[in-house]
């Protein structure tokens, strides 16, 4: 790269994909098999946990409060098969969405 070096503009900047992240399993997921999630956070928060289907319609949602670290639990969704997204927000307004396939 000729040299170059690119540094963050600030420390947040750096650390804001850290801040909080989700994963979850399994997926693609069986019809009335339940999802477990594992999130990331740097405070206790509480997270609002919303399903659409393709067309944007809210299918389902949960709010489940979460530790500062490394935080696990289940979800117990009632999909029928197909395409939807599985949306968690945070009380700061970060938002994150996954695409989840149910056969």
């Amino acid at each position: 790269m000729d040299g170059i070096v690119l540094y963050p503009t600030s420390i947040n900047e750096a650390l804001d994909d850290e801040s909080f992240l989700f994963n979850f399993a399994p997926n693609p997921i069986r019809t009335g098999h339940p999802i477990f999630i594992e999130t990331k956070s740097e405070i206790a928060q509480l997270l609002d946990l919303r399903i659409f289907d393709t067309n944007g319609r809210l299918v389902q949602s949960w709010a489940k409060e979460v530790q500062a670290g490394t935080s696990g639990f289940r979800i117990h969704p009632n999909l029928s098969k197909g395409a939807y997204f599985l949306s968690i927000s945070n009380e700061q307004g970060e938002q994150k969405t996954a695409k989840l396939i149910v056969y």
